[in-house]
């Protein structure tokens, strides 16, 4: 079932704003059990270049050391493809994981998701 912490899914919403993808996971834990889903729905809505990428992590208030590998994957994948990507909306305790691990020094982290999405159209219309 979508969303069910105890299985292997995750919903995750996707919109395009100011020409940059959001991608929200509605979840309040990213952790190894539904990392598959998180990386098969992101992979999917992916823009094949340049892609601009927010991750909304507003509803998340937890990751493990699996998900923080998979956000360097995820960055590189977009990176590879000519992108930028960053986070936005972290809750304190998921903020002071990807401080621990080093993750913040690859991506940008902002307060909110207006502030990443007008970022990240500011650098497109250059």
């Amino acid at each position: 079932m979508a969303g069910d912490q105890g299985g292997k899914s995750m919903t995750i919403t996707t919109r395009i704003a100011s020409g940059v993808t959001v991608f929200r996971p509605e979840g309040p834990r990213l952790v190894y059990a539904v990392l598959d889903s998180f990386v098969e729905q992101v992979h999917q809505r992916l823009p094949e270049e340049a892609p601009r990428v927010v991750l909304d992590f507003s509803a998340v208030n937890y990751v493990d050391s699996a998900a923080i590998g998979c956000l360097m994957d995820l960055y590189r994948r977009v990176t590879d493809r000519g992108g930028r990507i960053m986070l936005a909306g972290l809750e304190d305790r998921v903020a002071r994981m990807l401080r621990m691990t080093g993750a913040h020094e690859f991506m940008t982290i902002h307060d909110t998701v207006e502030n990443g999405v007008e970022a990240l159209a500011e650098q497109g219309a250059r």
